[in-house]
């Protein structure tokens, strides 16, 4: 049986490995060492990633910026208390500041 640390983004199997007598773990904060025995010593083995995470300026990444946009904005333009509902150019320039307001404009 293989023992693995998983979690979202990656499974990892681990292993453990024998430890001489004479090691110890030494702790350093910021004001005192302690010293402190180790009763087992794993190592990680390689990441096998279990979610892709797309390439900057890929098709995938471009779709995902877009569609977060869009999304803001509209969760924003319900959140509004104005009647009739709007929402201020400056305040999804500020929470996206690499994007263009005609970009932007493109959205709404």
């Amino acid at each position: 049986m293989i023992q693995a640390i998983e979690n979202n983004m990656y499974r990892s199997p681990i292993y453990q490995h024998r430890l001489p007598r004479t090691d110890f773990l030494i702790i350093r904060t910021r004001n005192e060492f302690s010293i402190r025995e180790v009763n087992a010593f794993y190592v990680a083995g390689q990441e096998c990633p279990l979610y892709e995470v797309p390439g900057p300026n890929s098709k995938r990444a471009n779709n995902f910026i877009r569609d977060f946009l869009q999304v803001f904005i509209y969760r924003l333009f319900w959140r509004s208390k104005d009647n009739p509902r709007r929402i201020k150019m400056d305040d999804i320039k500020k929470a996206f500041p690499a994007h263009s307001e005609s970009s932007i404009r493109k959205r709404l």
